[in-house]
């Protein structure tokens, strides 16, 4: 189901938005705002809508079982040749469990009491408090129309929503002033938006960030937000709605997962230059007795 957002013309359904201006608006960007001869460039002001589930300390635990419990199957049914074993799509988590010691594996599928525990300590996924914490993310910015151009004629990049939030992201378009200039984040109230106030940003439920942004773009900007906010409520105002939006909640457990395997893997190694940093020693002690 395709939502539309009033002011705003769709880019992809329920993910990336351009503002409708009518006719194109051409703005002047510059990483030194004292620096008069900068030349104006057609852009599109964008907007992306995202949502995710914060993940818990519960939910890295039962990923990483679950996991666990594939790759040894993955693994289970591959030849025993002597060759390195090579898994077609395997994520980067998956690869990191899948050259763990099989001990290491074993002790995460059975839910090891101590296992669990570094795994506890070293994720940055905190303790599950009640019903789980949910967001949905706005973020604003500017990409020249030019960049979006050549992309598009180039085709060998799909223009999907990951190539937006990597565009809000790309250094040298940043250097020039461009790329995100703020961040909304809203937490929701039992899966539906919390009731809109009429000053949100100085509720508890949104938070809103201007990492990037130039001084002189602040009161622009809050308009901005005011608009955004306007337009969100409008279109996004049930939970069937809501649900339509890109949920980057696997992206986000996965990340935290491997936060602990990580930290597996520097616990593991230290052990094996440990040992083998002593072994010299007790040789040399049988040699002298």
């Amino acid at each position: 189901m395709a939502i539309e957002l009033p002011g705003y013309k769709t880019v992809l359904d329920n993910q990336v938005y351009f503002r409708d201006h009518g006719d194109r608006t051409l703005l002047k960007f510059s990483s030194n705002p004292s620096n008069s001869n900068v030349e104006l460039k057609e852009i599109e002001e964008a907007l992306l809508l995202l949502k995710y589930t914060f993940p818990t300390e519960e939910s890295v635990i039962d990923y990483l079982h679950e996991k666990a419990t594939q790759v040894d199957t993955r693994l289970s049914l591959m030849p025993s040749n002597g060759r390195p074993v090579e898994i077609p799509n395997e994520s980067l988590l998956e690869k990191a469990l899948r050259n763990l010691p099989q001990k290491a594996r074993r002790d995460i599928r059975a839910k090891n009491e101590a296992c669990i525990e570094f795994i506890r300590r070293n994720t940055s996924a905190p303790k599950a408090e009640g019903d789980p914490t949910q967001f949905v993310v706005l973020r604003y910015g500017f990409i020249p129309v030019e960049v979006i151009r050549q992309h598009q004629q180039e085709g060998e990049i799909a223009l999907n929503s990951k190539w937006y939030n990597n565009a809000f992201e790309h250094a040298p378009l940043i250097k020039q002033g461009y790329g995100e200039s703020w961040q909304l984040k809203v937490k929701l109230e039992k899966g539906e938006l919390p009731k809109y106030n009429q000053d949100p940003l100085k509720g508890n439920h949104i938070t809103f960030g201007t990492e990037r942004m130039p001084v002189g773009r602040l009161r622009i900007a809050g308009e901005e937000v005011i608009h955004t906010l306007d337009a969100l409520y409008a279109s996004f105002d049930s939970q069937e709605a809501l649900s339509q939006l890109e949920d980057i909640s696997p992206v986000l457990l996965e990340k935290a997962s491997l936060e602990s395997i990580a930290a597996l893997f520097e616990n593991i190694n230290r052990a094996v230059e440990e040992r083998q940093s002593a072994q010299p020693q007790n040789i040399r002690g049988r040699l002298i007795n």
